[in-house]
């Protein structure tokens, strides 16, 4: 079983009044009834991978031992562990908080938190501006031209809420600082002109075409 960030395991007997006793680790003994008692009322918390043991006792007869492996997963949190991530493509639990849709071209949809973001490639992302994301998702994430993309992602993705109203304040950067700007950022730019092809600054050179 996986789970992310933790769970909480609930253990069962088919035996009346039976009473489970159980261990728990990376390998943990056969449990007796010199074990934990297993408390049906909060059961067993999990917060990282382990392995739990389990024994039901009525009076002294024994049921079998049965045994579950659960694996931890801690989703990437930060734009900056998703960037780090997306160095390796492969599928990726993320938890977004509030994070805001900054801009929608086509296929492309960009989210930003704060001054830094990620591109969501999709034909059927369903996402638009000021789409606010949060919750617990499972996506394919990779790197394409120096940024996180994640492809599989959409509106209708198991476990992501989405709420509107959101904005990004514009951070204000220089013409030559634009190359270290992250995807996904919003900026402002003042003092250009567009003449249909190229951004113009106050001097008529062209600055980005």
């Amino acid at each position: 079983t996986v789970f992310v960030g933790s769970d909480i395991v609930e253990l069962s007997s088919e035996t009346a009044g039976s009473t489970i006793y159980y261990t728990m680790g990376n390998n943990p003994d056969d449990p007796t009834k010199s074990s934990t008692e297993y408390d049906p009322d909060n059961g067993i918390e999990v917060t990282s991978s382990t392995t739990i043991k389990a024994i039901a006792y009525v009076g002294d007869v024994a049921s079998a031992v049965s045994t579950a492996s659960y694996t931890g997963v801690q989703p990437l949190s930060t734009m900056d562990a998703i960037y780090d991530a997306s160095a390796t493509t492969g599928t990726y639990y993320v938890t977004m908080n509030n994070w805001v849709v900054s801009g929608v071209s086509g296929n492309q949809a960009f989210v930003t938190a704060e001054t830094k973001g990620f591109i969501i490639y999709n034909s059927s992302h369903g996402l638009a501006v000021g789409n606010v994301l949060s919750g617990t998702v499972r996506a394919a994430l990779t790197r394409y031209k120096g940024a996180a993309e994640f492809t599989d992602l959409t509106s209708s993705t198991s476990g992501l809420t989405i709420a509107t109203g959101g904005s990004v304040e514009p951070q204000a950067v220089t013409i030559n600082a634009l190359g270290g700007v992250n995807t996904g950022a919003v900026i402002l730019v003042n003092n250009v002109t567009y003449d249909g092809t190229n951004l113009i600054d106050a001097n008529n050179n062209a600055i980005i075409s």
